[in-house]
């Protein structure tokens, strides 16, 4: 039996909206230029595991901590 995935891509505003109209506070947003698994036209994985679009520094994942006040 094969895994697949499924992948949604939102705008990061849809993302911030959503925790700011769920009245949470916004405490940090991170974005990172790495993913955690291999994806075409990705090279593959460097030594730390991660994946990388070679020579960018766009933006692939984020990470944000939203708390309720």
């Amino acid at each position: 039996m094969s895994v697949g995935t499924c992948e949604w891509s939102y705008a990061m505003s849809d993302i911030v909206n959503a925790l700011i109209s769920a009245s949470l506070r916004i405490e940090f947003l991170h974005e990172f230029p790495l993913i955690f698994y291999p994806a075409n036209p990705l090279p593959a994985r460097g030594k730390d595991g991660m994946s990388r679009l070679p020579g960018e520094k766009l933006p692939l994942t984020f990470s944000i901590r939203a708390v309720k006040e």
